[in-house]
C-alpha cells in the first residue's frame, strides 16, 4: 500500500512536483491536443502538396487510435508506426524527413535549407516538433513509473525546453490564448523552483563557514540575488504581452451557442489556474498504469505482423552525489519551512550536507553516528532540535542516502 502521507509531503513546492505538473491535469490535456492538432496539420500539408495520400493515414488503426486518445503516453504510436505512404513505401512520421530528402537528393535538400523553401522549411519544422513530442511522451513515461523525486535542474530545464519549443513550433495554431497562458504559467513556476534551488546550492559554501570563499563567488552570489529580484517580474510582463498578441490573432468572433459563458481576455495573468478534466470528463491519471495485458490485446487486434514499439526510456532509481545533494537541499527547505529553524539549527545545514557526500554516508544510522562524533559548542547548543528533525524526517533522508551510487 502506498504511503500517502509521504507522497503528499513529496509534492510540496519543488522542482520535482513542478516538472511533473507539466504532464498532468490541464497541462496534459492541452499538450495532447497540441500534438494531435500538429499531426493532423502535417497530414493535411502532405496531402495538399501531393507528398502523401491522406487516406493511407486515415485508414490505419494506429493513426486513428493515436488521434482519438486522451492519454499523452498513447500518442507514441503516432510517431513510431508506419502509416504514411511515400513513393510506394510505408514510413512513419519521424522517418518522413529523411525519406523526402533522399528522394529529392541530399545535395538538393541541403541546398534548399535556409532558403525559405516552403516545402523543405515546413518539413523541418514539423520534424523538430515531432521529435520534441516524442521526448515529452517519454517524460510522461518517467512521471508514471519513477515514483521517487527527481529534483535535477538539468532534467527540469530539458522538460521545460521541450514544452517551450513546441509552443514556438506550433504549425496548427489551434491552441487558445488561455491554454498557452496556462502552459507558460506552469513553465514560470518551474523556472522559479530551478532558480531557487540553484541559488541554495551556490550558498552551501557560505553555510559551511569557510573563510576562503573567493571575491568572485561573493560577486556572483550578489548578482544572483539581484537577478532573482528582477527576473520574474520581467518574465511575467513578457508572458502577458505574448498572451495578448496570441489572443489578438486567435480569438474568433463566433462563440459556440452551447457555451454558457464567454471567454474573456484577461488584462493580467490569473494568480491561480485551476486544473480541470478534459472536455470529455476523463482524468488523464486513469491512463497512467495501463497493463501489459491490454497492450498485448491491442497488439493482436491491430495490423497483423506490425511489431509493437517497446523502446521506452531507461529509468534509474539511483542518485549521483550531485543529485543526492540536490535532494537533501529540498528536504532541508522542508525542515526549515516546517520547524521555522535557522540555517545553523538545521540538521541538513550546508556543511553537514557537504560532509555527508565527502564521507559517503549511505543511511540515516551512519549519519547519526557521524553527528555523534561532532564536538564543540555549536552542535551541543542545537543537538536536541537536530535530533528531533532527524527523527521526523528520517524516512525521507534515508530514501535519498540509500539510493546514492558512489561509483
Amino acid at each position: 500500500m502506498r504511503d500517502h502521507t509521504f507522497q503528499k509531503d513529496l509534492r510540496m513546492s519543488d522542482i520535482d512536483s513542478s516538472w511533473r505538473d507539466l504532464v498532468k491535469g490541464t497541462n496534459h490535456n492541452i499538450l495532447v491536443n497540441l500534438i494531435q492538432n500538429n499531426v493532423e496539420a502535417f497530414i493535411d500539408f502532405c496531402s495538399q502538396n501531393n507528398l502523401t495520400n491522406a487516406n493511407s493515414a486515415q485508414s490505419n488503426s494506429y493513426f486513428r487510435d493515436g488521434m482519438s486518445t486522451q492519454d499523452l503516453s498513447k500518442l507514441k504510436k503516432l510517431f513510431t508506426f508506419k502509416y504514411l505512404n511515400f513513393e510506394n513505401n510505408e514510413i512513419n512520421l519521424l522517418g518522413f524527413k529523411n525519406s523526402y530528402a533522399s528522394h529529392l537528393g541530399w545535395e538538393t535538400w541541403n541546398g534548399k535549407l535556409g532558403t525559405n523553401d516552403f516545402i523543405v522549411d515546413s518539413i523541418v519544422r514539423f520534424h523538430e516538433f515531432f521529435e520534441l513530442s516524442l521526448n515529452l511522451i517519454n517524460v510522461r513515461h518517467v512521471n508514471s513509473h519513477l515514483q521517487t523525486p527527481r529534483n535535477d535542474s538539468g532534467w527540469a530545464l530539458l522538460v521545460s525546453g521541450y514544452v517551450s519549443r513546441m509552443i514556438e513550433l506550433d504549425s496548427a495554431k489551434d491552441t487558445t490564448a488561455e491554454d498557452i497562458s496556462i502552459l507558460k504559467g506552469s513553465l514560470l513556476d518551474l523556472l522559479r523552483e530551478v532558480i531557487e534551488i540553484e541559488d541554495d546550492e551556490r550558498k552551501l559554501v557560505f553555510d559551511s563557514g569557510e573563510d576562503d570563499a573567493s571575491e568572485e563567488m561573493e560577486k556572483q552570489l550578489n548578482l544572483m540575488e539581484e537577478f532573482k529580484t528582477n527576473f520574474f517580474d520581467t518574465l511575467k510582463e513578457d508572458l502577458l504581452e505574448q498572451v495578448k498578441q496570441i489572443a489578438k490573432s486567435s480569438i474568433k468572433e463566433t462563440i459556440d451557442e452551447d457555451k454558457l459563458e464567454k471567454i474573456e481576455v484577461l488584462e493580467d495573468l490569473p494568480d491561480d489556474l485551476e486544473y480541470q478534466l478534459d472536455p470529455h470528463g476523463q482524468d488523464p491519471s486513469e491512463f497512467e498504469n495501463s497493463s501489459d495485458e491490454e497492450d498485448f490485446i491491442e497488439y493482436l487486434s491491430n495490423d497483423a505482423g506490425e511489431p509493437k514499439n517497446t523502446d521506452e526510456p531507461t529509468i534509474s532509481n539511483s542518485l549521483t552525489a550531485v543529485q543526492a545533494k540536490r535532494e537533501l537541499l529540498i528536504i532541508r527547505k522542508r525542515i526549515k519551512a516546517k520547524t521555522k529553524c535557522k540555517n545553523w539549527e538545521n540538521v541538513l545545514q550546508g556543511d553537514y550536507i557537504n560532509d555527508i557526500i565527502a564521507n559517503k554516508i549511505s543511511n540515516v544510522d551512519e549519519f547519526q553516528d557521524w553527528l555523534n562524533t561532532l564536538e564543540g559548542e555549536h552542535y551541543n547548543s542545537y543537538q536536541e532540535k537536530m535530533v528531533l528533525q532527524l527523527v521526523q524526517y528520517k524516512q525521507q533522508i534515508n530514501r535519498v542516502l540509500e539510493r546514492i551510487s558512489w561509483n
